[in-house]
């Protein structure tokens, strides 16, 4: 793994779009350092996932109708990808 300042460096290139071999041409480090360095942390992938599970959360609760198709759709495709079947029993707000 790179020092803390080449991380940095690796983050900012990998952001702007920089491919990984040339990031670890250029600041002279492994590309599997590079490809270790620019992914996120355990923490901040899990803050990004409760961030877009509370959204969710939100957008359900104000019935918003095309959003609940989706939901159902993801749900159904989830589904199908696992071979098996879900009977879900909702209400909608009154």
């Amino acid at each position: 793994m790179a020092k803390p300042h080449k991380r940095q460096q690796t983050r900012k290139l990998r952001y702007d779009g920089w491919q990984i071999s040339s990031i670890a041409e250029e600041l002279n480090i492994s590309r599997s350092s590079v490809n270790k360095d620019s992914q996120p942390s355990r923490k901040q992938a899990l803050r990004v996932l409760r961030e877009a599970q509370n959204t969710g959360r939100e957008r359900a609760k104000n019935a918003n109708d095309l959003h609940l198709k989706g939901c159902m759709l993801f749900w159904a495709e989830e589904a199908s990808l696992r071979k098996r079947v879900l009977i879900l029993q909702t209400q909608t707000p009154t």
